[in-house]
């Protein structure tokens, strides 16, 4: 469990991001991450800040979902943005294949890179825009 009242679980797929608004200057998963507390982290973050690097996180994160209870909602990429630009297609298309493969989830996406969304997801050619509402709830955070 997480200790994020509004979710159950937090997956992270990948970490890292680039500052692009002000709100960056104080990201906690920036300091996370240069804190160099797990060495899957390597490379994401320095002195306290982003290097905007993108880094694929351990096997084991990405089957951690199908081990979840129907029902639970899931804070992704808290450690990342995952409609970061920066983010490669295919791991983009395979971490999509997992939220499509777990069903009995909802999974929750916060961004402060809305404008990507729609294109990403046509890029990878996932899911009509209806099925985007019910399985997956994306925030702004901007």
């Amino acid at each position: 469990m997480t200790k994020i009242e509004w979710s159950n679980k937090t997956w992270n797929p990948w970490i890292g991001c680039r500052k692009i608004a002000p709100e960056c200057d104080h990201c906690y998963a920036a300091t996370f991450a240069s804190h160099g507390l797990h060495t899957a982290h390597s490379g994401a973050g320095e002195h306290g800040d982003r290097t905007g690097a993108i880094i694929r996180n351990s096997p084991n994160v990405w089957t951690e979902p199908f081990k979840w209870r129907a029902g639970w909602r899931v804070f992704t990429c808290s450690m990342s943005d995952f409609w970061h630009e920066s983010v490669p297609l295919p791991m983009l298309d395979e971490a999509l294949a997992v939220i499509d493969e777990t069903p009995r989830l909802t999974y929750q996406i916060l961004t402060k890179r809305p404008g990507n969304v729609g294109r990403k997801l046509d890029d990878c050619r996932r899911m009509s825009g209806s099925e985007r509402r019910s399985r997956i709830q994306t925030v702004c955070r901007c």
